[in-house]
């Protein structure tokens, strides 16, 4: 075969053509197993009829130039049958796939592209896949090499390379960002929650009074005077959504969530809310697990929760299943059969589960106290907590970032006792066994002070 006879075979478009019995066949080159150059096959056998037969329309298009689709100053293979540089043309001219603007080119030492996203911990085996099959496929597919970080080193960043292009690495992440998106639906879990505090000096005096209140009248049954059913005074709050932050793009969600709080209300005087009155969660009075106080509802607060959980909302916090214009329903949680379930020491991871939790009897204490004041609150802090924690400082949750809101006001709460109003004084036996023993020393010895002068905030 000639050169030229050769140069074309390689084209499968363009393969030379034989006639047997009145039939036009093709004959495609041949690759052996181990042997990259073609060999033609022999003229009896595995050829396919041409059922393509132009050569009768050859003459009508001899004479038609056609279109030039080939870019300006584009080098074609002499070799090429006829028009291959209008498909190449069209080919060139087809819109690429935009790049991720996570890429980045990085030439040195060599030219390549780089990129990194935000996963969670718990959703890097997903990555991984069983014996590595998953990495290995994506790396496979898009000629990128993924590096997860190790096992226990709990760092939410993994980065992709590629000297091929950019391209290849826009594909890398579209694959990391489908999985993550299928399997954050399914493995969604709350990691902090977004809280009203309502912690001042007066709200706690409130709560201690209505311990005293169930531990002293008769209508309050045996089965609520239990210490460990309260929450600490220090810990008071309104949860306003459950949230689920992993990494640090889930942290610069919260923090622009909040910013648009604060661009919303910071100019505003903070609206006063009223915790009047006692609630419960089921429908049976007399098998509670959640009694609450009820906020009074006044014109904007309503409007106020359901803004700061709107703006989490957008942010794409909450739960897949969360609807966009739900209501936030207003309680602070004064008793809960959570905190007296036997469990380690964490007192979120309780015990969740309903049937290891012993209800208590609340209808009496209901209908009697059903306009108790435990004080007001203003809406003026907006704060994201983690579960099962305690800020030994102050006795609340341990704060991931919070927003003061309204303008500065100085001495916004004046006590009526002079008790110390800055200081928390924890009761229940399980916060004292977690607490430090020192702290534990300090906070003896100043109860014990406060008790001779008659100034403790809930003992006599």
């Amino acid at each position: 075969m000639s050169q030229s006879k050769g140069i074309m075979s390689h084209y499968p478009l363009n393969a030379e053509l034989y006639e047997v019995n009145g039939a036009i066949y093709r004959r495609p080159p041949y690759r052996g197993l181990n042997n990259n150059t073609a060999t033609e096959l022999p003229a009896g056998g595995g050829d396919t009829v041409d059922l393509y037969d132009d050569d009768d329309h050859e003459e009508e298009y001899a004479h038609d130039d056609g279109p030039v689709c080939a870019a300006e100053g584009s080098v074609v293979d002499p070799g090429a049958p006829p028009g291959l540089e209008c498909v190449k043309g069209l080919i060139e001219a087809l819109p690429r796939a935009p790049v991720d603007p996570r890429v980045r080119q990085v030439d040195h030492p060599i030219p390549k592209w780089t990129a990194s996203v935000d996963v969670p911990v718990n959703l890097h085996a997903l990555l991984i896949g069983r014996g590595f099959a998953t990495k290995k496929e994506m790396e496979d597919a898009t000629r990128c090499r993924v590096n997860i970080p190790a096992r226990g080193s709990n760092s939410t960043v993994i980065s992709i390379e590629s000297s091929a292009g950019a391209e290849n690495v826009s594909r890398c992440l579209a694959r990391i960002d489908a999985l993550v998106h299928s399997a954050t639906k399914k493995k969604w879990t709350k990691t902090h929650f977004v809280a009203l505090k309502c912690n001042t000096p007066e709200m706690q005096r409130g709560f201690n009074r209505f311990i005293a209140m169930v531990n002293r009248i008769p209508e309050a049954h045996v089965s609520m005077r239990n210490d460990e059913l309260f929450p600490e005074s220090a810990k008071l709050h309104m949860t306003i959504a459950m949230v689920c932050i992993q990494t640090e793009e889930d942290k610069a969600k919260a923090r622009a969530a909040l910013d648009e709080i604060k661009e919303r209300y910071n100019d505003e005087q903070p609206i006063n809310m009223e915790i009047t009155g006692l609630d419960y969660m089921n429908d049976d009075p007399t098998q509670v697990h959640v009694l609450y106080g009820k906020a009074v509802i006044k014109p904007g607060v309503q409007e106020w929760f359901d803004d700061v959980r709107h703006a989490f909302w957008k942010q794409g916090l909450l739960h897949p299943n969360e609807k966009e214009h739900d209501s936030v329903k207003l309680h602070m949680t004064v008793m809960n059969t959570r905190y007296a379930a036997t469990a380690p020491d964490d007192d979120y991871h309780a015990s969740k589960d309903y049937a290891n939790r012993v209800p208590f009897n609340a209808a009496s204490l209901v209908d009697y106290q059903y306009d108790f004041d435990f004080g007001w609150q203003e809406l003026d802090t907006v704060a994201i907590c983690e579960f099962g924690t305690i800020n030994w400082d102050d006795g609340f949750y341990e704060t991931l970032m919070q927003e003061k809101l309204g303008p500065v006001r100085i001495d916004r709460y004046k006590p009526r006792i002079p008790i110390e109003p800055f200081k928390w004084f924890p009761r229940k036996r399980a916060t004292l066994a977690k607490m430090p023993k020192e702290l534990r020393q300090q906070h003896a010895e100043r109860e014990e002070r406060l008790l001779k002068e008659g100034r403790h905030p809930w003992r006599s």
